[in-house]
This record gives C-alpha cells, structure tokens and sequence, in this order.
C-alpha cells in the first residue's frame, strides 16, 4: 500500500528537517557522554563484562551478552568515538543515509547494552526513533542524497514505516497516561509536588517555587498532563478539524517538554521529545513558511557546462542546501546564448530572479548569500580584498574539474533510494506490532508502593519475563513510566569517603569524576548519565559494586590519593515535608569496598 492521496500524504519535508536535528541532538548528546566514554564502557569502568554479566535482572542481557562480548574482543569501544559522530554528520548532510542511519544504531545499541545503567528515558527513544527512521525516506530534502537523486521528490512510499513511526509516538503520550492512572499520587493531585522536590532529578528555583507558593496549580497541571497524554493521539489523527487539532496537540506537547527543561533535570528526553514533534507536522505546514522564500528564488537558473558532472553535481548541492528546490539547473546548451557566455567567460553562469547573471566566484558568492546560514560568508568572500584570490581559487577549481568528476563519480555518484521491499516490510511491520504489545504488557509491571526501573524485569516469572526476554532482544523493548505511577520523590544523600590503613575515612567526592561539586551538604553528580547509574544503585550486583569500588580506587591512586578501601554511602529518604503521606519509606546503603 502506498501513500499517495493528499490527506495522507507522507510529510516528506518534516522527515528531513527532523533529520537534521535529531543528527544534531545526538551529536551533542555523545560530547556530553565523551569525557565520561571510559568511566561506562572500557573494561576498566564501571561495568567491566563481568559486572555486566551478572546483572540477570536486566531484560535480554543473557542473549545480548555474546554479542557484546564479540564487540568488546573486536575492540568495537574504541572506534565508536570516532564512527559514530561521523556516521551522525553524514546523516544530518543526508550522504547515505540509511546507511548512516544503520551504522548509527548499531553503535547507539552497543552503548546501551554495553552499559544498560547509564541508560534513560532519551536514550531508549533515541534507540528507536533511529530504528524506526531506517524504513523512511528521511533525505527527501536538504540532504546529499537528495541533490543527486534523479527521480521526483515526492514519489509514492509505503505507508507501514509512517504508521509504524507515529504509532511509536501515540505510544510514548498514550501509555505514560495509562501508567499515571494507576498511581495514587497522580490520581490523588499530588504527584507533581512530590516530583519537583527530587533533589536529583528535579529542584530547580522555578520548581522549588511552585512546590511553595503554587501548590493549587501543580494540582491542576496534574489532571491536565493526563488528560493531554491521553487524548494526544486523537488530537493529532483527528478527521474533525484536524489541522486544528494537530496545532494545539503539537503545541501543548512543546510547551510540556519546554517545562520539564525548566523545572526537571533529566538529560536530553525533553529535548529529543521536541524534536521528534516535528514527524507529525504536516509538509504544508512547511510549505507554508517556505511559501515567500520559494517564490523569491524560484524564478533562479543555474547553468553548468554540458557534459561535465563534476559542475552539475556541484550546482545541485548548491541547489539543495543553500537555494530551493524549485531553481532550476540545467545545462547551457539548453540556450544559446547562456551557451555562448559560459564559453566565453570559461565559467558557470547563474541567472537571478530578476534576470540579471553572475558569473564565476561572484556566482558562488551570489548562491552563498541566498541562505541564511551562508550570507557573511557569501559577502566576505565577495569582498574586494579577496575577489582576486577567490578567482584564483575558481579556476583552479574549473582546471581540475575532470579530475573532480572522476572522484565524484566514485563517491557522489548519482542513485535513487529504494522503497524498502517485502521482507523489509514484513521487519517493520513485526516490530511496530511487538512494541505495541509491549507497551501494552508493560502496564502490569508496577506495583503501588513499589518503584520499578524501566530495564529490570527481575519481578518477573513465567510468561512475563520470557516476554521481556524477547521484546529486549528484538531492540524494541520500552516502557514509557515517566514518573509514575508512583513519581520519584526522594531526597538523595550521596558519600563517598576514602579508608586507610589505620581505619581513617576522608571525604573523596572532589576527588571523584562524577562528583560535580559538594557544598559539604549536599553532592551534585556531573551529568545525567551518572544520575541514571547510581539511581539504579539497588540492583547493582557484588560484581558491580566491586567494579565500582575499583573504579574510585583507581581514581584515588591518580590524585595520588592512595586508600586501602573505599565508602559509598547512599541514601533515599521520601519527601517529609510534603503534605501528603510518602508512600515509600525510602531505601540506603553503607558499602565498604577494598582497594586491590
């Protein structure tokens, strides 16, 4: 089945722009997590393969294992810094992008079962979002792929890989509502009151704030997110009114993200979130605010000369990253008198709207200052000082453009994607219907009073934990929780002191990269990703608390801080000064580890 009636059309140019950013996104999420890369993945880190295999608690990690052992003795961790930033740059440029995309993943879901502890709510969307992008035509624009694609932009596409996508995203609004109705604290009002007052996850001065003077309106939101998440799908699928409904499903869902970055501290989920909105914006909503740009720049035509690839594949990426679609670029011999004036001048020739013709670097500079993004440079370079070396430049460019051709031909060839075929379709079908069912099945993982972490499945027996075994290794696994049923509410007490040999403890916290400060009251992790392990500090095995243990004691030996042992002290009290009754009395631990 494909998409081709306009009510259905696939939003090509959402795809695209969601593309670019989400490359981006996660670009800056991986030099977030680089200066930590060896603290969560090296075998001298935190989860040396020997921790890692006997956390059984964690879905899937019994049938990933190998895997992961495989990668590890192949030394797979020590490529990934630098293939998987350049296999995201060559996704945000669209050059070969399902294959980007695919390297991508690979490399993303080694991270995450390479150390699942580190891993949060944005980490596991990000997982499937790119697992998902790998069915669709994401480089329909703005992409290289795009440039040298020879077929029409806007042709026919199945329609499973969009359903399955959207479907994705219904899922994270819709069954993070159904979660929240299971929990005495949203159902009861409170649940935001409590959330806000986490001292590692939320408190923050604006949070803070509400907690104290706006208590009535915390409640209210309350009841509104659940409603929202609730009716979100309908909102945006709706076939009464549904541009309409879409606009304020689509912006009530950002001003939501929006404030989880002001009031919460929880990484990058909010902002994967947002951009992930932009797979439900319609292209003519795109249309729409191109609608000036395109018809001030349409009426463009570039001319190359005929027979040289290299210069129409240089006109077509100009084209497709700094100009719009509709500029046309043809070769010269289409007119005779353009033809005679290329020859001529031994150049390009670029038309404007107006008529008027720019040719060699001025052409180039001309092209640079269409683009927002390009104009300093577009001026800079047509600047008198520099119009002589820049002319340079060009004929040197022109002189080697044979050469150019036959390098481009190797590695920018002209090609057109392919809809994926019956067995592609068929994976994606499957998989889009095994993450319904485990949406589903996730909402019996709770208990009320207990606070279960979205990768454990230790609870589980029988049918269940056979289930959660094959939705983890089928990478499609997920629970969307999101703070319920029962929210976090904690107030975190961290301490990691060093021992001697003669029985005396020091405060190490400084001492300790994940330490970001200790105002001697309280401790402040230094990133997200620490905040996701040591949350999860109540299934950490003996070989995980060893791991850890040597870890610091590693640490200790490079600050010239020799200990015989180590202390790590946490603690999870519940909110006491809440009006309403905790539901958990909170969890600790005291553990002495040795120093090898």
């Amino acid at each position: 089945m494909f998409l081709n009636r306009n009510e259905v059309a696939p939003n090509f140019q959402a795809l695209s722009a969601f593309r670019i950013l989400f490359s981006g996104y996660l670009l800056v999420e991986f030099a977030r997590l680089l200066p930590y890369y060896a603290d969560f993945y090296a075998p001298s880190g935190i989860m040396p393969l020997v921790a890692l295999a006997s956390n059984d608690g964690i879905a899937g990690i019994a049938i990933m294992l190998p895997a992961v052992r495989w990668a590890d003795a192949v030394d797979l961790g020590a490529i990934v810094p630098v293939v998987l930033p350049l296999s995201l740059v060559a996704l945000a440029i669209g050059f070969r992008t399902r294959w980007a995309c695919g390297i991508a993943f690979v490399l993303e879901s080694y991270l995450f079962w390479r150390n699942p502890y580190t891993a949060s709510g944005a980490e596991i969307l990000a997982r499937l979002l790119l697992l998902w992008c790998l069915f669709l035509p994401i480089n329909r624009y703005w992409s290289v792929d795009a440039a040298l694609d020879p077929l029409p932009r806007r042709r026919d596409w199945p329609a499973l890989p969009f359903v399955a996508i959207r479907l994705q995203i219904a899922s994270l609004y819709f069954f993070s509502a159904l979660f929240k109705l299971e929990g005495a604290p949203w159902l009861k009002g409170y649940a935001l009151l409590w959330t806000l007052q986490d001292t590692v996850f939320a408190a923050t001065p604006a949070g803070l704030f509400f907690v104290e003077h706006a208590p009535a309106v915390l409640k209210m939101v309350n009841y509104l997110v659940i409603a929202f998440q609730l009716s979100f799908p309908y909102m945006i699928y709706s076939p009464w009114r549904n541009e309409l409904t879409r606009t304020i499903a689509i912006g009530c869902s950002a001003v939501m993200h929006l404030s989880f970055i002001v009031f919460l501290n929880i990484g990058g989920f909010p902002y994967v979130c947002l951009i992930m909105l932009l797979l439900l914006t319609p292209d003519a909503w795109f249309d729409r605010a191109l609608a000036t740009r395109r018809r001030s720049l349409g009426g463009m035509t570039i001319y190359y000369e005929p027979g040289c690839i290299f210069c129409e594949k240089v006109a077509r990426l100009l084209r497709e990253f700094l100009l719009v679609p509709e500029v046309r670029v043809l070769p010269a011999s289409v007119d005779g008198m353009t033809l005679k004036l290329l020859t001529e001048n031994r150049s390009w020739v670029v038309v404007d709207p107006l008529g008027k013709v720019h040719l060699k670097w001025n052409a180039v500079a001309y092209v640079l200052r269409q683009c927002p993004i390009t104009v300093p440079l577009g001026w800079l370079t047509d600047l008198p000082r520099l119009r002589l070396s820049m002319a340079r430049f060009y004929e040197h460019i022109g002189a080697h453009r044979t050469a150019l051709g036959t390098v481009t031909s190797i590695f920018l060839p002209f090609r057109s994607d392919s809809p994926p075929g019956g067995m592609a379709l068929t994976l994606n079908g499957t998989l889009a219907a095994i993450a319904l069912v485990c949406n589903f099945v996730s909402l019996d993982q709770w208990q009320v009073g207990h606070v279960q972490q979205e990768i454990h499945s230790a609870n589980n027996t029988g049918i269940r934990s056979g289930l959660e075994q094959f939705f983890a290794t089928a990478q499609v696994r997920q629970n969307w929780m999101l703070f319920s049923p029962v929210p976090t509410h904690w107030k975190w007490r961290f301490g990691f002191k060093a021992i001697d040999a003669l029985g005396n403890r020091t405060d190490i916290s400084k001492a300790m990269p994940f330490v970001a400060a200790d105002d001697g009251n309280s401790i402040r992790l230094s990133s997200s990703y620490w905040a996701s392990y040591f949350r999860r500090f109540q299934y950490f095995s003996e070989s995980g608390w060893s791991a850890l243990g040597a870890f610091m004691c590693r640490a200790l030996a490079s600050a010239e801080k020799p200990a015989t042992a180590v202390e790590v002290v946490i603690e999870r009290a519940p909110i006491t000064d809440s009006p309403v009754a905790p539901v958990d009395i909170g969890t600790s631990v005291d553990r002495r580890l040795p120093c090898e």
